[in-house]
């Protein structure tokens, strides 16, 4: 089982490369003002709530790079040291804007995580009443 999933994640990963070329060529074909990761993400949910594509085509690749995503954010991080004067000049401004951000995405990632686990209980509770 190691072994299959030694080579299934790297070929998820890629199908989720793929989408996402795929995505951008279009924005750009058709010169939409949306970033191609925001739609591709939109689309992608989309597909998977419409059972077009399985969860379990991604999963797996989706997981592990959501392990590797907070190094994805060191760079970010070390550029922000390098901005001292914008921080002296705006700090509190930013500082707020970053409470303000945070408070809203953690609000909506909880509210989206709640429903989306009270969606699969019922499916469950469904499958098990139809067996």
């Amino acid at each position: 089982m190691r072994i299959l999933k030694f080579f299934l994640i790297p070929l998820q990963i890629l199908v989720l490369c793929i989408f996402y070329w795929l995505v951008q060529q279009v924005v750009v074909w058709i010169h939409i003002p949306i970033p191609a990761s925001v739609l591709g993400m939109v689309l992608l949910a989309i597909l998977l709530i419409a059972d077009i594509i399985p969860l379990h085509f991604i999963e797996d690749g989706s997981q592990c790079l959501i392990k590797f995503m907070p190094i994805m954010f060191v760079p970010d991080g070390v550029a922000l040291l390098y901005s001292g004067d914008i921080l002296k000049n705006n700090g509190v401004m930013l500082l707020v804007m970053f409470l303000i951000s945070t408070i809203l995405v953690m609000s909506l990632t909880a509210i989206t995580s709640i429903y989306m686990q009270k969606d699969k209980k019922q499916i469950n509770n469904d499958q098990k009443v139809e067996g």
